[in-house]
């Protein structure tokens, strides 16, 4: 690592003020370099570690991005391709090709989901709500890359904060959360190469975005490239009926699982088997930043309560039992865990996670909320035990 001294050398800093404090200075520069951006070609590497989870994704995909201070967040329009599919987002539009299966979906949908995370969308908001935090602790250094000088700027938010997308910087639900973003970036352009982030909560865990190839003054995409009419050999995709979330005071349909058991012969559970008690159900996949923190309280459910049924049914099959073994060894569940229940999750309506469902004695739902509180659950049960 190289001094501030150094760095300060590289940067034409133009007042005391600003030699004195480089990171502010870099980061200024930084923030001037987007949103001079009027339109952008370049390669996203996207990348997750979890050793935590057990969960490690990587993805590669182009985006062509067109700005505009006419619109929120100054987005115009963008084009991002994947391997299988293709996204494509104009002020009129939000079309999702799927170029495998050759079929379509429209939906004017929230563009936090559309694969944006930390993307250069996410830096054009994020980076003046940066500047505008008071007392942001930074620091910068030099670092050496294939035998190239970058600048690494390091920022610690304040507890419970993220820079996201469109909003800039948001809230997190934990707020105790501190987060930590890394940014490579090159000093004769100032435009990033890497963002790391780390937070405080999850050991090991980072979410790294590596920006290749940037082309500041690509070809424009033709006109057909921005509708559908330019796909003519796309169909829209049929989408399943969804089922409606099970009411409270319906009956629970008849099912029958396998019961997760590292080492020993499988087992099945059943309605009949877990009926004359009250009955938790977590409804979780493995790939759920929500559904490993509810891990936890469904351990402090099955120690507080241990006159009753606390059940975690896993409902993605994709879920291998080797990363049911993985959790399972981590967790050390004093609950029972169930697998390969997407169909019965499709059966009462499921659609996203975690769920949690209580039933009576009989097997009829007396209880349901979407995601997972233990306060609610537990204020619940206190009040409805016998």
């Amino acid at each position: 690592m190289r001094t501030t001294l150094l760095l300060v050398c590289l940067v034409p800093f133009t007042s005391k003020s600003q030699a004195q404090n480089p990171a502010a200075r870099v980061l200024e520069n930084f923030n001037a370099a987007i949103q001079n951006i009027k339109h952008i070609e370049y390669t996203r590497i996207f990348e997750i570690n979890n050793p935590g989870a057990d969960y490690f994704h990587k993805d590669t995909t182009s985006l062509y991005v067109e700005f505009s201070n006419s619109y929120p967040a100054d987005l115009y329009r963008y084009i991002r391709t994947a391997k299988t599919y293709k996204r494509i987002y104009t002020q009129q539009d939000d079309i999702m090709l799927n170029t495998e299966e050759k079929n379509y979906e429209t939906e004017k949908s929230n563009l936090s989901n559309a694969g944006i995370y930390h993307s250069i969308l996410t830096l054009r908001v994020a980076l003046p709500k940066l500047l505008d935090i008071e007392q942001l602790e930074k620091t910068v250094s030099d670092t050496v890359i294939n035998n190239r000088m970058f600048v690494l700027l390091k920022v610690k938010l304040p507890e419970g904060k993220i820079i996201d997308f469109p909003n800039g910087i948001n809230q997190l639900s934990l707020k105790t959360i501190v987060s930590f973003h890394t940014f490579v970036l090159d000093p004769d352009t100032w435009l990033p190469l890497l963002l790391i982030y780390e937070n405080s909560h999850s050991k090991g865990y980072s979410v790294k975005n590596y920006f290749l190839d940037i082309n500041l003054n690509p070809a424009a995409p033709s006109p057909g490239a921005w509708t559908l009419a330019g796909y003519p050999d796309f169909k829209k995709k049929s989408n399943p009926e969804i089922t409606p979330f099970i009411k409270v005071g319906e009956a629970f349909p008849d099912w029958e699982l396998p019961v997760f058991q590292p080492g020993k012969a499988p087992q099945t559970l059943s309605l009949s088997d877990i009926k004359g008690k009250f009955t938790v159900i977590e409804f979780w996949v493995k790939n759920c930043g929500p559904c490993q923190e509810a891990f936890k309280d469904m351990k402090q459910l099955s120690q507080k309560y241990q006159s009753i049924n606390i059940l975690s049914i896993n409902m993605e099959d994709k879920d291998t039992e080797k990363d049911l073994d993985f959790i399972f060894r981590r967790e050390q569940p004093l609950y029972r865990m169930l697998y390969r229940g997407s169909g019965l999750a499709k059966t009462i309506g499921v659609n996203s996670y975690p769920r949690v469902i209580i039933l009576d004695e009989t097997g009829k739902v007396i209880f349901t909320t979407i995601g997972f509180s233990f306060e609610k659950v537990d204020n619940f049960l206190k009040e409805h035990l016998p």
